[in-house]
């Protein structure tokens, strides 16, 4: 299991967040996909931005509980990752699926971590 920097921050700073719809819409025009066990991944390189970070969870993932569950394990699993992210612009949205919320810890960040590499967004 890839542990946290103990250096780096304890959150995700609004530079590397997607926080704008547009942002998330052209994550999803503009970028490639690919589909987990647990989690559908969508990344693209933005030439000139930093790197960020959007995370979704929909109704289908459960009720309010459960959805703030699975986004806090998936922001957990991205914290631990991203000094692995290089810092040229790579956008990443994660949209959590239902097993998110109960799934052992180990194999979520497995599963995150192989779409990652398969998009190209992880330095080896």
């Amino acid at each position: 299991m890839v542990r946290p920097d103990p250096e780096a921050p304890a959150r995700f700073g609004r530079a590397n967040r997607l926080v704008r719809g547009w942002q998330y819409q052209r994550a999803f025009r503009e970028g490639k996909s690919e589909r987990g066990e647990c989690v559908v991944a969508y990344a693209h390189a933005v030439p000139g931005e930093p790197s960020r970070i959007g995370i979704i969870a929909s109704k289908k993932v459960g009720n309010a509980v459960q959805r703030n569950r699975a986004k806090r394990r998936l922001r957990e699993v991205a914290r631990a990752l991203w000094p692995r992210v290089p810092a040229d612009g790579r956008q990443v949205v994660l949209i959590a699926l239902s097993v998110v919320p109960t799934v052992d810890f180990v194999r979520l960040e497995a599963d995150v971590a192989r779409l990652m590499r398969n998009l190209g967004v992880l330095d080896s």
